[in-house]
């Protein structure tokens, strides 16, 4: 398992100065990247930009209508930058009016159109996938009702952690699924930290993810408030738990 970092991370820099930020993000050692959005650039551009830095990208997020209203655009964006994982990140409510069963059904259909052009697709997960749905609760009736050769998961650790939730558990349990992981901390007050900042204790963590065959452990953090103190220094706990880039 590989570190990588979701650009969404440094967005507000890279917005104003993408290849100074790449320097950055290069010189602190990372090398693969999730995109999030390409900065008013075309693919071939951040492509290039990437090679120049000995950087890669390994994933992308994409919204939900992308993916199905885009999907030709989002498969050849993939094609440009030779990655293979395409993540749905985040969902709003109006996106599942009739109950998890019904929206596992839609990431189904989007799964099977990426399969067939050997793109592995996934959903990204926050909290609220965990409020009660009667005697279960969203995210459980989620996985109950994929397929699991088509739908997969970038497991989220602090926002699995934050409702009372064991990140070793979901890993262990959705073993075979898990091709990614959001690795982000989460303090004692439910506030989003920089890795190994927070309560989560990583090392058994990371040996399910390493036995779960994950891929990357990607740093994130949602609001950082210097988001490349706050990126190195996650890195920085990684590779003193034994993760190279």
């Amino acid at each position: 398992m590989k570190i990588g970092l979701q650009l969404y991370t440094v967005r507000d820099p890279l917005e104003k100065d993408l290849l100074g930020g790449l320097d950055k993000i290069a010189a602190i050692g990372f090398k693969n990247m999730e995109l999030a959005g390409l900065y008013g650039k075309s693919a071939a551009e951040i492509k290039k930009a990437f090679d120049d830095r000995g950087l890669k990208a390994v994933s992308t997020h994409v919204g939900i209508d992308a993916c199905e209203k885009h999907f030709d655009q989002t498969l050849e964006d993939a094609k440009t930058f030779g990655y293979n994982t395409v993540i749905v990140p985040w969902i709003d409510i109006k996106a599942y009016p009739g109950g998890w069963p019904e929206f596992a059904a839609r990431l189904n259909d989007i799964g099977a159109k990426f399969a067939e052009h050997g793109i592995t697709f996934g959903y990204h997960n926050h909290d609220f996938e965990f409020a009660p749905v009667g005697d279960t609760y969203g995210f459980e009736l989620l996985w109950q009702h994929t397929n699991p050769k088509l739908v997969h998961a970038e497991l989220d650790l602090a926002w699995i952690t934050k409702p009372g939730h064991s990140a070793v558990d979901w890993i262990n349990r959705l073993n075979g699924q898990v091709v990614l992981c959001h690795f982000k901390d989460i303090d004692a007050e439910g506030n989003l930290a920089d890795v190994g900042k927070g309560r989560i204790d990583w090392a058994p963590v990371i040996q399910a993810a390493k036995d779960a065959n994950v891929q990357y452990a990607i740093i994130e953090h949602d609001n950082p408030g210097d988001a490349f103190a706050s990126i190195e220094a996650s890195h920085k706990h990684l590779v003193s738990l034994g993760l190279t880039d």
